[in-house]
C-alpha cells in the first residue's frame, strides 16, 4: 500500500507543477513609451504567490527560478515581441526559428539557477 501512495504522491506532484498557468490580457492596443505594452486584465493565475501582476504595469513578475513556456500573439503587421528574461531581451517573433533559440536560452538560465525572472 505504501508503494502505491509513493507513486500515486509522484503523480499528483508532476500534475501540479504542470498546471502552473499565467495568462494576462492587453486589450487596448495602447502601449507605454518604448512600446511596452501595459497588461490590462489577467485571465488565469494559479499560483498568485508565484506570478505577480498589477493592472497596467508592463511586467509580470516571477518569484521562482525554472523553466518557463511563453507564448504570446500579437494582431499588427510588423510586430515584435520580446520579453526580458534576468534583466536579458529576447525575440519572439519569427515563429519557429527563434523560439527554438529561446528555449536553449532559457535552458541555459535554468543550468545558472538564478533567482527571479520578469516578463515584459
Amino acid at each position: 500500500m505504501q508503494s502505491i501512495l509513493k507513486d500515486q504522491a509522484t503523480i499528483n506532484e508532476t500534475l501540479c507543477e504542470e498546471n502552473i498557468v499565467g495568462r494576462w490580457i492587453w486589450q487596448s492596443g495602447e502601449v507605454k513609451p518604448g512600446g511596452l505594452i501595459p497588461w490590462e486584465g489577467e485571465s488565469a493565475n494559479t499560483v498568485p504567490d508565484h506570478f505577480f501582476w498589477e493592472k497596467d504595469k508592463t511586467s509580470i513578475l516571477i518569484i521562482a527560478a525554472g523553466i518557463y513556456e511563453v507564448t504570446a500573439c500579437v494582431f499588427s503587421k510588423g510586430s515584435i515581441i520580446s520579453i526580458l528574461a534576468n534583466g536579458e531581451q529576447v525575440n519572439l517573433n519569427k515563429g519557429e526559428e527563434n523560439g527554438n533559440t529561446i528555449n536553449k536560452k532559457m535552458r541555459k538560465k535554468k543550468e545558472k539557477e538564478i533567482g527571479s525572472n520578469s516578463i515584459r
